[in-house]
């Protein structure tokens, strides 16, 4: 008799709620939430919350998040839908409760509340625009061969509209961080994963990165 596998089932009593970003702001100063960015490296060094840890979606692992007790857990990436991904997986590592930022750090910013910026090196809106680039001349590439050459060539074309229409759904470029890693875009060191690159705002509490 064959024995089918199953994906491992999150139980009903873990939950992932999401908070705003004025009450996430309270928590923080208050000491009452741990905020981690889901983001990549230079997406975190070229723009932050003050005192969140950084620890990547692209290699996230749940026993990296900070656990502290008394502090809630909230996740935050650019617009939600990696932290969802995130949340989803340090519910099934362990965690009962992971709250979610509402609308990243793009809610934050738009709810009128501070972060910190890289000034002394590209920010990620610059890397972007080079992603932008790259993307253009992919598809006017591939429309060119497709016409002067071969159909199939209009494949490559199709490819980068692709990856452009997956950037737009999930809030994530591989394209973009891949460009950050470049030389000409690391001219300052990037904070190691899991650093806190500065206190939040009125908060006095020890980082929840330290633990």
């Amino acid at each position: 008799m064959t024995t089918l596998q199953t994906a491992p089932v999150i139980s009903s009593a873990k939950t992932n709620p999401l908070v705003d970003a004025t009450t996430l702001s309270q928590w923080l100063a208050k000491g009452e939430a741990c905020l981690v960015d889901v983001r990549e490296v230079k997406e975190h060094s070229s723009e932050r919350i003050a005192g969140a840890c950084l620890v990547p979606l692209s290699e996230f692992d749940a026993a990296r998040l900070p656990h502290v007790a008394g502090r809630k857990l909230v996740l935050h990436c650019l617009s939600g839908a990696r932290s969802q991904q995130a949340a989803q997986r340090a519910l099934a590592g362990g965690f009962d409760e992971v709250w979610q930022l509402k609308g990243g750090i793009n809610g934050w910013k738009a709810a009128g509340l501070p972060v910190q910026r890289d000034t002394t090196g590209p920010t990620m809106f610059a890397v972007q625009r080079q992603a932008f680039i790259v993307i253009g001349l992919g598809v006017l590439t591939g429309l060119a061969l497709g016409y002067f050459v071969a159909l199939p060539w209009l494949l490559l074309s199709a490819f980068f509209a692709c990856g452009l229409l997956m950037a737009g759904v999930t809030g994530f470029c591989p394209l973009a961080i891949g460009l950050a890693n470049m030389p000409w875009n690391r001219s300052t060191p990037a904070p190691a994963p899991g650093s806190a690159p500065g206190s939040a705002p009125g908060n006095s509490a020890p980082s929840c990165c330290a633990r």
